[in-house]
């Protein structure tokens, strides 16, 4: 079967899932062909052009992204892709609204795998603001990715008819240090806090090495190999990120981005299910308490069900 994927490219989470479902996917003799941002800088992959998160004041500008959205052009991407003369079977989207265009475009089965639609289900037990925005966010899917033959969730935390976060595995070690992955915004304030540790940052921002500060390119180091082999982790609450610290049973500190009310329901989750610690990054609270929950890598969930599917 011949299999268009897009990949969005907001954060490295989308990236890291669907690399691995693709590996299977080729393993399985299936022909994938990526669509992703440029930015992303994959192999054999069809570059379009993305909606990014816009920061003003260290908060998501919602305003300017509305506006960036609605300015897109999605048509000319559409035929972009159709420029390629792929005639794909399937087009799976990792919360890529292009490729989802493309395939009702041309009456492609699509389907989704990410964890943006757990908020199509309505958490009735979520404080009154998260619970708006849940509802919201139900509306939201329907705009921004729109209709969808099937949908397959992952999430770190249990919610019904859900996979585990997708994982890849490798060697677990703790070499007593922290990873840190923020946003620019936050990485800035991080640096000026100028806290005891032994840190690895993950940022594209130009810094020089400090005594207990490294700082990494994320387009140049594993950063996968960081997670696996630190004692714990500080981010931005994304739901990717917080499911490979449970997985590798790293301690994580997460810092919800400003104005981004899905990374505070991801807190108030994190929270609930004592997996970690929230945080502002103007007066970090670093946790150094592993979760040690052991789940079970949602790759294989994910793959038995999207076998199925395609059956």
């Amino acid at each position: 079967m011949k299999i268009l994927y897009g990949i969005n490219g907001e954060g490295l989470g989308h990236l890291n899932r669907s690399r691995l479902i693709i590996e299977q996917l080729k393993l399985s003799g299936h022909e994938v062909i990526k669509v992703c941002p440029q930015h992303l800088k994959q192999d054999d992959f069809i570059p379009i052009n993305n909606i990014n998160l816009s920061f003003k004041d260290g908060k998501v500008d919602k305003e300017k992204v509305i506006i960036d959205y609605i300015e897109f052009n999605f048509k000319n991407q559409i035929k972009l892709i159709h420029s390629y003369g792929i005639n794909p079977d399937l087009v799976i989207t990792d919360f890529e609204p292009v490729t989802a265009r493309y395939a009702r475009y041309y009456d492609i089965p699509i389907l989704s795998i990410d964890n943006q639609h757990r908020f199509r289900k309505i958490d009735l037990k979520l404080p009154p603001r998260y619970l708006s925005y849940n509802i919201f966010l139900s509306l939201l899917l329907k705009v921004f990715i729109g209709r969808v033959d099937k949908s397959i969730v992952t999430c770190f935390h249990p919610i019904k008819d859900a996979c585990n976060v997708i994982c890849e595995n490798g060697k677990v070690t703790d070499d007593g240090s922290t990873v840190v992955y923020l946003k620019d915004p936050y990485t800035k304030i991080f640096v000026k806090n100028n806290l005891v540790g032994d840190f690895c940052v993950f940022t594209n921002l130009k810094y020089k090495d400090t005594k207990n500060i490294k700082f990494y390119p994320l387009d140049k180091v594993s950063f996968k190999d960081r997670i696996r082999s630190c004692h714990s982790v500080i981010s931005n609450a994304g739901n990717q990120i917080i499911g490979e610290c449970l997985y590798y049973n790293k301690a994580i500190t997460c810092v919800p981005i400003k104005g981004q009310t899905e990374q505070e329901i991801n807190s108030f989750y994190l929270k609930k299910f004592g997996f970690g610690v929230s945080s502002n990054i103007d007066s970090l609270i670093i946790n150094k308490n592993t979760p040690n929950i052991n789940p079970e890598n949602g790759l294989y969930q994910v793959m038995r069900e999207l076998n199925e599917w395609i059956k």
